[in-house]
């Protein structure tokens, strides 16, 4: 063999450099993925060894994308942590950035409902008596209510509502703590609970009722409570309005919409703000920050059908018109994600500039997370970058 070229040698040094910037900034990072689990299991009372197991989890190696998922009859596609859950029929399966199937449990609920939250997924059923809290990888909890479950909820830091029937009661709401204890019970005889959200903490709630007026018409109330006090904080009556949904922003702010108005209550039901929509919405996204796009009418009208943004204060940003049916809206991070019949369009939160991001042929389910999108079609699960 010849010598070493001075040329050689100066491009092996520059690759030592390179490996070794890759590796600091490799190690800087996870160091800093550490220090962010951290903080978030103090500030929100999280278990440290579920982050940590979805966090290693996720780096899985996989055989990446599209994924095959056969004959699976899909209901939902949800963001789990950095990963993605997929709800069918037969059960749910998760899935990391590499397309590792990391986790799956069957589904023996006759109407099974889920939402997914910091890296957990509360699963229950609908009518039924069971429900169960899993993480990327595994079981956390399994329980069962004392009567029919109506609705639940998720908080960042774990705690968990379950909104229910019981024995001599319509409604009863019960809180658990992040290890599953029970911490908080409330029971009504007057109302049925239609829907329920946690604050970020779980430190209050608030439930959508449905209670009977002076004439036996259906009358709508919003409940609040704070999971420290034994009284009741407040009822908020909105007559015949029908509540669509429920949402906190941080730990002191719900969103309350309806079929022709937005709210946003404090958590002692104070009224902050109320605004007017044009029609009922057929479709709505909560933003992680307070704001919220909501959808009406039609698209074969001439105006098409309307995707209307607002702020935390329920003040009107931009708007959007649409001439393909709509499919969903997705938060990803500071985007919007709209998918139509055929077309994705990618759009910051308040609608000032919305571009066709690509045709989105045949896309059934889709979920940001973060800056990846990941999709349903076809092909079966796929991955994209913003």
């Amino acid at each position: 063999m010849g010598e070493t070229t001075e040329f050689e040698k100066l491009r092996r040094k520059k690759r030592r450099k390179k490996r070794l910037h890759r590796l600091l900034v490799a190690m800087v990072s996870l160091a800093l993925a550490a220090v962010l689990l951290l903080t978030a299991a103090t500030v929100y009372q999280l278990d440290i060894a579920t982050p940590v197991g979805n966090l290693i989890a996720s780096l899985r190696g996989g055989d990446g994308f599209s994924v095959d998922l056969g004959d699976l009859q899909v209901s939902a596609l949800l963001p789990m942590g950095g990963d993605a859950a997929v709800v069918a029929s037969t059960g749910t399966y998760v899935y990391n950035r590499n397309g590792a199937l990391l986790y799956s449990f069957p589904n023996r609920y006759s109407n099974p409902v889920s939402r997914s939250l910091s890296g957990r997924l509360l699963t229950f059923d609908l009518g039924g008596n069971d429900f169960r809290v899993d993480s990327e990888t595994k079981n956390l909890y399994t329980g069962q209510a004392p009567g029919k479950i109506y609705a639940g909820d998720l908080a960042k830091n774990g705690r968990v509502a379950i909104a229910s029937a019981k024995s001599g009661y319509l409604a009863c709401v019960k809180v658990y703590s992040q290890k599953f204890e029970e911490i908080y019970s409330w029971s009504a005889r007057e109302c049925y609970v239609t829907a329920v959200a946690l604050s970020d903490r779980g430190k209050y709630f608030c439930a959508a009722g449905l209670t009977a007026g002076t004439g036996g018409e259906p009358v709508s109330q919003l409940r609040f409570h704070t999971t420290g006090s034994d009284a009741e904080t407040a009822v908020v009556t909105l007559g015949d309005k029908l509540i669509l949904s429920l949402d906190w922003t941080g730990e002191d702010r719900v969103q309350v919409v309806t079929e022709d108005t937005m709210y946003l209550y404090d958590s002692a039901g104070r009224e902050l703000a109320c605004t007017q929509l044009p029609e009922r919405p057929d479709s709505l996204v909560h933003f992680s920050d307070g704001g919220i796009a909501v959808a009406w009418g039609d698209y074969r009208n001439p105006s098409g059908l309307t995707v209307r943004s607002y702020n935390e204060k329920l003040e009107q940003k931009g708007e959007l018109s649409l001439t393909r049916p709509l499919i969903s809206l997705t938060q990803s991070g500071n985007h919007l994600l709209i998918l139509t019949e055929g077309e994705l369009y990618l759009s910051d939160l308040f609608l000032s500039e919305a571009k066709l991001r690509e045709q989105a042929d045949a896309v059934y389910y889709l979920c940001g997370n973060g800056n990846r999108i990941y999709s349903i079609g076809p092909q079966g699960l796929d991955r994209g970058s913003l």
